[in-house]
């Protein structure tokens, strides 16, 4: 009875059910010599081992796209990203078609990065076999020319490659991620070692959104009064604050009356970059109308500059308003 016997090699399976049975026959030849003849029984008298070292590339970390868009919230499939594969071997890799694959970005808040996995559903696994191959695809970013967006320009070549280690029977799949202003970057995964979340391999891509109001900016004006006497022109002075001002900060806005006591503080522009700003400094409020639109509260006070006007008998009633 002949068996193999299990062994320690890394990456090795033994052919440890297998039996062959050998039945030897020996006879005296009647002038001082033994013959032996065997006999193999038992069907197939070969042993057969397998060798194999893999490496689950989507359990390992996979392939991803990243997206940011500062400056508005990102809806669901706003933007849109094709994925070439150089040639079928390389679609065939990862599960992609042959030409141009279409993926979409999800929903996102403003400045968050969201995720498009590109191996969603797929369980793409590396082997001995993909030794020495390279498989290579181009990822871009498609400009749909949104009126103010600017979309990332940026040409991706990635490049996926294994190294086997037949004695540890390991292998070691490389990912690089070639363009874009971040700089090259190389992603690694080994067989059997955990990759941590941000040694994963992604493609980054960043837009950003941006708006002004022009030349349509807000006209603000206010209307003075006065009785007891008829209003002269440029007589009162007036300024605009923000609420929530510091003390001796700079107004807004100034002003004076005109004759018929209009009082014109001219038009107030505003762009998303600015807005921003006053965010930052809490002197407006971000937030969406009912229809799901961005929008900015920001709270003004009128008031009037009242030095001088009590020594001119004149008392001021309504010295500051508020307005949103």
């Amino acid at each position: 009875k002949v068996t193999e016997q299990d062994g320690d090699i890394a990456g090795m399976t033994y052919d440890v059910d297998k039996v062959v049975y050998l039945d030897i026959t020996v006879s005296d030849n009647g002038n001082g010599t033994l013959s032996a003849v065997g006999v193999v029984s038992g069907g197939n008298n070969t042993f057969t081992n397998k060798y194999d070292s893999g490496l689950d590339y989507t359990a390992a970390g996979g392939l991803r796209l990243s997206k940011t868009l500062t400056g508005h919230a990102m809806a669901d499939g706003q933007f849109t990203f094709m994925v070439t594969p150089d040639d079928k071997d390389s679609a065939d890799k990862l599960g992609l078609e042959e030409g141009a694959n279409e993926f979409k970005s999800p929903a996102a808040a403003d400045g968050e990065t969201a995720f498009i996995d590109l191996l969603a559903g797929k369980d793409v696994k590396f082997t001995q076999a993909d030794a020495g191959k390279t498989y290579t695809y181009t990822i871009v970013e498609k400009n749909d020319g949104a009126a103010g967006y600017t979309y990332d320009a940026a040409e991706y070549t990635v490049t996926i490659e294994t190294v086997d280690d037949p004695a540890a029977a390991k292998l070691t799949v490389t990912t690089k991620v070639v363009g874009g202003e971040g700089g090259d970057k190389t992603f690694t995964y080994v067989t059997d070692v955990p990759t941590l979340e941000a040694d994963k391999a992604v493609v980054p891509f960043a837009n950003s959104y941006s708006a002004t109001t022009g030349e349509a900016g807000a006209d603000v004006d206010a209307t003075k009064e006065l009785t007891g006497r008829p209003l002269e022109e440029g007589e009162f002075s007036f300024g605009v604050k923000y609420a929530n001002a510091a003390e001796g900060e700079d107004d807004v806005a100034s002003a004076t009356n005109a004759a018929d006591g209009t009082v014109s503080f001219g038009k107030f522009n505003y762009d998303t970059d600015k807005l921003k700003e006053l965010v930052a400094a809490q002197k407006a409020v971000k937030g969406t109308d009912a229809q799901g639109n961005t929008q900015w509260t920001i709270q003004y006070v009128a008031y009037e500059k009242t030095d001088g006007l009590a020594e001119a008998g004149i008392s001021a009633t309504t010295p500051s308003f508020g307005f949103t």
